[in-house]
């Protein structure tokens, strides 16, 4: 047996010397580093077809408690909204099929109609490459001549996704008051 008596206790000799553990632990730690990188790491860019629904297919959305089937086209239906926007998108809610103008595939850094992505501090932030953002007004002139347009803005999540995975989170106002919404889909 290889080992040293020491009083009553037995000490088994140490197949790491002292001098060799730092080096090993930081080789260790480097490697797991790496791997979890690795392995953890799978924001990718979104493009604008990421967000668009095909064949029919629709969001369900839920901002505040109130719910709908929101539809976002890739092309200009040729419609405008009340305040001038193309529309290229509907909300159906409570029986209204309400007009949509949407901006997407844009980072939290864009400038859209003098705001930047919720949450986004130029300060403190560094700017994204992601075009992960969605942009988009629903037209409630139909339901509420006083509430002409209504901004929602968000973030699609970024890991990859199948036709059902496609997960959108972010806040609107109503009365200058945030509200959160979630939209997912495409169903």
């Amino acid at each position: 047996m290889n080992a040293q008596a020491i009083g009553n206790q037995v000490k088994t000799p140490d197949p790491y010397p002292t001098h060799r553990r730092p080096l090993e632990l930081r080789f260790f730690g480097y490697v797991t580093l790496v791997v979890m990188a690795l392995c953890s790491f799978r924001a990718q860019a979104l493009e604008s077809k990421d967000f668009v629904c095909d064949n029919g297919k629709s969001y369900g959305l839920n901002w505040d408690g109130w719910t709908g089937k929101l539809e976002l086209f890739a092309d200009f239906t040729g419609e405008f909204t009340s305040d001038g926007r193309p529309v290229n998108g509907k909300l159906i809610t409570g029986g209204y099929t309400l007009n949509v103008h949407h901006v997407v595939a844009k980072n939290p850094q864009d400038d859209i109609e003098g705001v930047q992505g919720p949450g986004f501090i130029p300060s403190m932030d560094q700017p994204s490459s992601l075009n992960h953002r969605l942009v988009f007004w629903v037209d409630f002139t139909p339901v509420d001549p006083n509430n002409p347009s209504q901004r929602f803005d968000g973030y699609m999540r970024t890991t990859p996704t199948t036709q059902f995975e496609r997960v959108i989170y972010g806040v609107t106002w109503w009365a200058k008051i945030p509200f959160a919404f979630s939209a997912f889909g495409c169903f």
